[in-house]
């Protein structure tokens, strides 16, 4: 059932973090939820009890459940896991005689892989690069390959029936004695292998070892998932800890929160840098790989959370006994780096034929200058908190020309402090004095105050209470403005023009004073 059927949440609304938006309850005549994977091309949920399996299609209106594997009367638990494959669109299962299975679309058992040894399964994962089966548990690790055969006499028609699976290769040794999670990272072709708390890396072509760590938690581990875009590989462990290692293996950090173990994790598919764990304490949380710290936490169920993955829609599914729900995750993250002190401005610089960059002003009094782009980066200029001001208070005002690259800094309401960006730190190259520029232009003088308009020359001094003299006033703002044609603002004799850089916005005529300053005084 849909959330905004029932009243809960109001489609007026954008609400920032988790939102639920779609709920499944089990139905009482069905027994508690065995397994759940996602089909992506119909969208809809296999949801996997001890007597059959029910799709729940969940973005139709209404949603729509359909029994669609029901077991033999008096037979229950025949299957035990099951995986969907996208690119053939069919289901591979364990049954509980621990042999594989395979379904069509229509879920019709297409063909099945006997298991000899009668060993445990604990684990299947498919790889479609290869089109290989990789199955895990007591016996070690199986391979199979999933292909199209043509020596078969078909009863009936029906979908994928010319394929079967054949057993490729086996490795008794890899993944240690007792895998219980096998991880594949599809860009890399890289296994992640789950034995107990050791971690194993090979090469999914081959099966060659490229790294291992021994005692990697102090329990179990119970998940793993690769970073590709910080490079970065993370565990998940029944000792409630999520830890992070480097792509060889060294150990980087390692995140607490979670009362209880951890019963999945996902590297988000969309935005770079978070890590979603869901854990038997009932709760979600999203992890940042840049600053190693908790973004956000959202209680699910309160009895626990077995299943969480997200959708290729980006939707967060997460399942327990008897319920499955779908979550947004309503957030932007968008990493530049570290200012490493309290930020109390953030703004956007533009200008023409020129990158955009991001200027950031800290509690402390510096300034950094970072590019806007996806991936972190380091401060491209910094300008170092002023000695003249005190640590506790701020700088008044400061601003950014992006034509020029410099900074302009309010160090008082009658000082500038210009500061050129093309070097890190950067160098102060002036010190304006807003008073003394001022002077000249505060008492008549003709050499300064005349604005010469085609044939005409006219007196252009304007003042706040209109044409006079004006008097010395303090700077309280600073901005930076840059046009090709100028601007223009109005004045008692007509419209004037200035292609300035500055602007400053201060009581009086010191803003019309500013903008008529020599170049070589801006």
């Amino acid at each position: 059932m849909r959330l905004q059927e029932e009243g809960l949440v109001d489609s007026n609304i954008l609400s920032f973090g988790f939102v639920l938006t779609e709920k499944y309850d089990q139905h009482g005549k069905f027994t508690e939820i065995v397994d759940v994977t996602y089909n992506s091309r119909m969208q809809k949920f296999v949801i996997l009890d001890t007597r059959g399996a029910t799709a729940w299609l969940h973005n139709i209106k209404p949603p729509n459940c359909k029994r669609e594997l029901t077991y033999p009367k008096y037979q229950n638990k025949l299957l035990k896991r099951m995986i969907y494959c996208e690119k053939y669109n069919i289901y591979f299962a364990i049954c509980h005689d621990f042999t594989l299975q395979v379904y069509n679309k229509d879920f019709n058992s297409t063909c099945k892989a006997e298991n000899p040894n009668m060993r445990s399964i604990s684990h299947i994962l498919f790889n479609p690069k290869l089109d290989e089966l990789i199955t895990t548990g007591m016996a070690g690790t199986t391979i199979w390959k999933y292909q199209q055969v043509e020596s078969v006499t078909f009863d009936q028609i029906k979908p994928m029936a010319n394929y079967r699976l054949v057993e490729k290769s086996q490795h008794k040794s890899v993944g240690g004695l007792w895998c219980t999670k096998v991880e594949i990272v599809n860009e890399l072709q890289q296994l992640y292998f789950c034995s107990e708390t050791d971690l194993y890396a090979y090469t999914a072509s081959d099966v060659k070892l490229l790294f291992s760590i021994k005692n990697a938690h102090s329990a179990a581990i119970t998940c793993a998932g690769y970073s590709l875009y910080s490079r970065m590989l993370i565990t998940g462990s029944m000792d409630t800890e999520v830890k992070v290692w480097g792509s060889t293996g060294g150990h980087i950090h390692s995140f607490r929160g979670h009362t209880r173990p951890i019963s999945s994790l996902v590297v988000h598919p969309h935005t770079n840098g978070l890590v979603m764990t869901s854990s038997l304490d009932g709760s979600v949380k999203v992890w940042s790989l840049h600053m190693m710290d908790l973004l956000h936490s959202y209680n699910v169920f309160p009895d626990g959370i077995d299943w969480m993955n997200i959708t290729p829609t980006g939707g967060i599914w997460c399942a327990a006994a008897r319920k499955l729900v779908v979550l947004k995750f309503n957030s932007i993250a968008e990493y530049w780096g570290h200012a490493r002190c309290g930020i109390n401005k953030l703004e956007i610089i533009k200008d023409e034929n020129k990158s955009t960059r991001v200027l950031v002003a800290g509690d402390d009094g510096s300034i950094r200058l970072f590019k806007q782009q996806n991936v972190p980066s380091n401060a491209l200029c910094t300008v170092l908190p002023a000695p003249v001001v005190s640590l506790l208070s701020t700088i008044l005002s400061l601003t950014y020309s992006r034509y020029n690259n410099l900074f302009f800094v309010l160090i008082s309401t009658s000082s500038v402090w210009v500061y050129t960006g093309k070097t890190d730190p950067a160098c102060r190259l002036w010190e304006w004095n807003i008073h003394e520029l001022q002077r000249p232009y505060t008492t008549f003088n003709t050499q300064t105050a005349k604005t010469k308009l085609g044939n005409k020359t006219v007196l252009n001094r304007p003042t706040a209470n209109g044409s006079g003299s004006a008097q010395i006033s303090d700077c309280n703002c600073l901005c930076a403005v840059f046009s090709s044609k100028g601007f223009q603002y109005h004045t008692d004799e007509g419209m004037c023009s200035a292609k300035n850089r500055l602007v400053s916005k201060m009581s009086g005529a010191v803003a019309k004073w500013l903008a008529r300053l020599p170049p070589t005084r801006r």
